[in-house]
């Protein structure tokens, strides 16, 4: 004798109003919430089912499209409330105009069009190796991203509000805009401490240029049966995920180093505004539990986590820069000590102490000006003979 299926009957209503919008009889029980917004797009074509919101209770959280019906606490006469979320764009297009925009804008700077500096045309022609590197490095970057965006990353988000992506663009391309207009100005100087910086700062940018593609790989790699199924994460054989040990997602803190390593290429003060606001909560979630209150601990290990490890980076920078760079000016600096000088600045090869003020010093201190003839308008020592 074959079992009896009991059929469900699905009234859905405005979740402001109340009034009803239709009525679905004979909907199977294993009929799933996105099954459900399929056949209400039948009777209202305008409301596609990534733009339609059903809930239980008008001010309750959203079903999910994977919930199934008869799973649901309601009998076999179901109220659902729907509310329209407004125009949809995939995650996929947002992601392409975010960073197609900031290699367009980057690049339009970089030409140095007459409109945006209006100085004269030989001033316009010359341009600095570090600015050419420069733009070499942001652009690989966001064609790295455009690349990732096709092929590698996968949202668990189909969509996103349409009007959202007015403010992920003016995150993006302003910034872009920003640091791109001091970094290509004609009148821009190259960092303090040369070619050193540069390559320091460059090695740095590439490795974390690494770290980030090999890290969107391997989470990609995690999705299971299915694009909603979700895996811990778990450090590999590349050695650019051993940072799985410390954070879900540590993607991020690769992209947070390239942007410290390009700020310092560049010496632009633009660029260090970004370490700040990158990482964004909608982006930095971890992944390592399904339950809300593990979620809540997670998210406080994972700041926690995030700032400590952004600290330990600058400071393994800031001491891997003094050892590449303090002994350039640390004999001139304690010479200026020992001298007993008072100056505004560094003592050159040039500089001369007041006309007859020399014999008042100590001899044989190596950098002192040995000539007595040259006069300084405001450096003296001792007192007028």
């Amino acid at each position: 004798m074959s079992s009896r299926v009991t059929f469900f009957e699905v009234e859905i209503l405005d979740y402001k109003t109340k009034k009803q919008l239709c009525f679905l009889d004979k909907v199977e029980p294993h009929a799933s919430i996105n099954d459900i917004r399929l056949m209400f797009h039948k009777f209202y074509p305008q409301w596609y089912p990534a733009r339609q919101s059903m809930r239980l209770d008008p001010k309750g959280k959203a079903l999910r499209n994977e919930e199934i019906l008869q799973k649901l606490p309601v009998g076999t006469t179901a109220t659902l409330y729907f509310k329209d979320l407004g125009p949809q764009i995939g995650w996929t297009m947002v992601f392409l105009i975010e960073y197609a925009g900031s290699l367009f804008i980057y690049l339009l700077f970089y030409l140095r069009m007459p409109f945006v500096y209006g100085l004269e045309k030989k001033l316009m022609s010359k341009r600095l190796p570090v600015v050419n590197l420069a733009c070499i490095c942001h652009t690989s970057h966001y064609i790295k991203r455009l690349i990732e965006t096709i092929f590698v990353h996968r949202f668990s988000h189909g969509t996103m509000p349409l009007k959202s992506i007015f403010k992920n663009c003016f995150f993006y391309w302003g910034f872009a805009a920003w640091f791109a207009y001091y970094i290509n100005h004609p009148l821009y100087t190259p960092p303090s401490y040369g070619q050193k910086q540069i390559n320091f700062s460059l090695i740095t940018f590439l490795l974390c240029e690494a770290g980030n593609f090999s890290i969107h790989v391997e989470l990609n790699n995690l999705i299971g049966n299915g694009p909603k199924t979700r895996r811990i994460p778990y450090p590999t054989k590349n050695p650019f995920t051993w940072l799985f040990f410390f954070v879900s997602c540590p993607n991020y803190t690769y992209e947070v180093g390239a942007w410290i390593s390009f700020t310092v290429m560049t010496q632009c003060v633009p660029g260090k505004s970004v370490w700040f606001l990158l990482p964004q909560g909608s982006y930095c979630g971890p992944l390592h539990s399904s339950r809300e209150p593990h979620n809540r601990l997670n998210r406080f290990c994972f700041l926690f986590l995030f700032f400590f490890f952004s600290f330990l980076f600058l400071f393994f920078f800031l001491l891997l820069f003094l050892i590449f760079f303090l002994p350039s000016f640390v004999p001139s600096f304690l010479c200026c000590c020992c001298s007993g000088i008072i100056h505004a600045g560094w003592l050159h090869s040039d500089d001369n102490l007041g006309k007859g003020q020399t014999l008042h010093l100590c001899k044989g201190v190596q950098g002192l000006p040995q000539s007595p003839d040259a006069n300084h308008s405001f450096l003296a020592v001792g007192s007028q003979q």
